[in-house]
């Protein structure tokens, strides 16, 4: 190929509209290729590569891009960056470097003139002048260092114009126009601001700013009414502060420091007085100064009195005769709560020293429940005997009497469908115990017999074990009958856990297969071997062939028992206690002597 040369314009920053804000950085190149002799190339496309440098001979490449040119006499133009973006800063001089396919270079590089560096961060770069996208700006300065940075004088305004808000500086002063006449900004000019003192603040009196120290400034504190503010914010006298739905007020209610607060305009007085017995916190609703005495006090013991003018107790509530509650105990305990109604004394919950437990007493009728150390309670009685957790007397005994009752309803069950009555659980903490304890003595009721436990259920259990019943005596149930009354009926029992099940059957053709009820099934274990008994209903011999986990085979002996009727019963063991047999158990004497037998005690109130 002819050794070419090119005389290249650039021309101008490219005005395609970019996708997103921002300058396109793009840069319009245009120019002529020709060869030595000043002859334009021939038409066609030529492969071009274009480099920007750092320098004008030598130096590195900053950018390059390789692209194929379409030329028309001898003419080109291509926009820079639409193959490889550019990415430079555009903060220094670059140089165009143009070689046309695999030859050197053309000389001379032409350096980037000014319109492509308005691609630089968004802004604007004069010689002198900075104006980026984004940081510090300077005025006559090439590096600011503050976020405006001014080499030279600032004219805000014009001297020939009188605009309110102008702002000279005449070469003494500076002054402010307000639209009639210049006014000094400084206490050196000459119809200037008043020299005032140190401190004082300016206020305007509708003719002039004048300075005074009603607000005064120290520099790190302000006082109103004061030139000595010991506080950020320091006031010498009352303040009012108006809000929307009321005002408050820092004064002296009562003749004492505190805050007053009124709902509106002059209603609903609020009041908290700091005097020499503590905080007084009161109320009223004409806008009157309310009644100490009707209010909530703190002393400086910490006491809080409820229409309490001097608290005694940490809680002294008055107890005027009507209120429904007071700490003045009626007892003369001195410490406890009346509870009344329509005045009279219903109920008193006080505590008492001598035997240091907490009574809720019903006045009149001597009916207590008493709170001891470790929780214990008691229930009409006003000494905890021995440690029982719960103590409960009947001091009414009767042939009917019962001590503890408990009841409930299906309505309110939980989720297995039915409710409990009461429930005594022990925790298994190695040692053993008793959830529910019920003793005794006998010749209260019919025919000498007393019940400890009693439970009575309609369509229930009266009484559940979720786990072993264990009993010392025999199992009782009591049947009645039509002509003997009611009589005790005695439970069989065994060396081992076995359930049982009965019915009937018939042989046919000298054969009966008995299936095992399944509901049964599920509760015994027959894997581990059941018993079947036969009784004949004729002068017949049975036998059992064949026994599996769901049936059991009959079958006769000798001729003539082809149809012939039986009863039969199967034993077998419990599912899940098959091993259980003649267990140990705990002596009865060794959990007896834990209850202490007593008479009930009746206390007075």
């Amino acid at each position: 190929m002819k050794r070419m040369c090119a005389f290249v314009a650039l021309v101008a920053f490219c005005a395609v509209a970019p996708l997103a804000a921002g300058p396109p950085r793009l840069v319009n190149y245009q120019g002529v290729l020709a060869d030595m002799g000043g002859v334009v190339v021939d038409d066609g496309v030529y492969e071009m590569t274009f480099r920007l440098w750092d320098e004008e001979f030598g130096g590195s490449v900053l950018w390059a891009e390789t692209r194929m040119v379409p030329v028309g006499k001898g003419i080109f133009n291509v926009l820079l960056g639409d193959v490889t973006p550019l990415e430079l800063p555009f903060d220094a001089i670059y140089f165009l470097g143009v070689s046309i396919g695999a030859e050197a270079e053309l000389e001379p590089r032409v350096p980037l003139t000014s319109a492509p560096y308005s691609l630089g961060a968004g802004g604007v770069f004069g010689t002198e002048n900075m104006f980026p996208g984004a940081g510090p700006v300077g005025i006559g300065v090439h590096e600011p260092l503050e976020r405006l940075d001014v080499d030279g004088a600032i004219r805000l305004g014009g001297t020939d114009g009188m605009a309110p808000g102008t702002i000279r500086w005449t070469g003494v002063d500076f002054e402010g126009s307000d639209g009639s006449a210049w006014l000094s900004l400084t206490a050196s000019g000459g119809a200037g601001l008043p020299a005032g003192a140190a401190g004082r603040t300016l206020r305007h009196d509708d003719a002039w700013w004048v300075a005074d120290s009603t607000i005064y400034n120290d520099g790190t504190r302000v006082g109103i009414g004061t030139t000595a503010p010991q506080f950020p914010l320091h006031v010498n006298g009352i303040a009012q502060f108006d809000l929307p739905g009321g005002k408050v007020g820092i004064s002296t209610p009562g003749g004492w420091p505190g805050i007053i607060a009124y709902e509106g305009t002059s209603s609903n007085r609020r009041d908290v007085i700091f005097d020499q017995n503590g905080i007084i916190l009161s109320a009223s609703t004409d806008g009157n100064p309310p009644s100490a005495t009707g209010g909530i006090v703190i002393n400086e013991n910490g006491n809080l009195g409820v229409g309490v003018y001097e608290p005694a107790f940490p809680l002294h509530i008055r107890d005027d005769g009507e209120t429904y509650a007071c700490v003045e105990s009626p007892s003369g305990y001195g410490c406890g709560i009346a509870f009344r109604v329509g005045g009279e004394l219903r109920w008193r919950l006080q505590y008492h020293p001598v035997e240091g437990t907490l009574q809720f007493y019903r006045e009149g009728v001597g009916e207590k429940l008493v709170i001891g150390d470790g929780g214990r309670v008691g229930i009409n009685t006003e000494i905890l005997h021995g440690d029982a957790m719960l103590e409960v007397h009947d001091n009414n005994p009767g042939p009917a009497s019962m001590t503890i009752v408990g009841y409930s309803m299906t309505a309110v069950s939980p989720s297995n469908g039915g409710g409990i009555g009461v429930a005594g659980i022990r925790s298994d903490d190695g040692v053993g115990g008793i959830g529910v304890y019920g003793s005794a003595t006998t010749g209260a009721m019919e025919m000498n017999n007393s019940v400890g436990v009693y439970g009575q259920s309609d369509d229930g259990y009266g009484v559940y074990s979720d786990g072993t019943l264990g009993s010392a005596g025999p199992l009782v149930a009591v049947a009645p009958t039509q002509d003997y009354g009611h009589r005790e009926v005695y439970a069989v029992a065994s060396a081992e856990n076995w359930f049982e099940d009965v019915g009937e059957d018939r042989l046919a053709g000298g054969e009966a297969t008995v299936r095992i009820d399944p509901v049964f099934a599920q509760t015994v274990d027959t894997g581990a071997g059941y018993h079947v008994f036969l009784t004949p209903l004729g002068d017949r011999a049975l036998y059992v062939a064949e026994k599996s986990g769901d049936r059991f085979v009959v079958r006769g002996l000798g001729e003539g028992n082809e149809d012939i009727a039986f009863d039969w019963r199967i034993v077998a063991k419990r599912r899940g206690h098959e091993a259980k047999r003649l267990a140990p158990a705990p002596d009865p004497a060794r959990l007896r002597p834990r209850i202490e037998r007593r008479r009930p005690v009746v206390d007075g109130g």
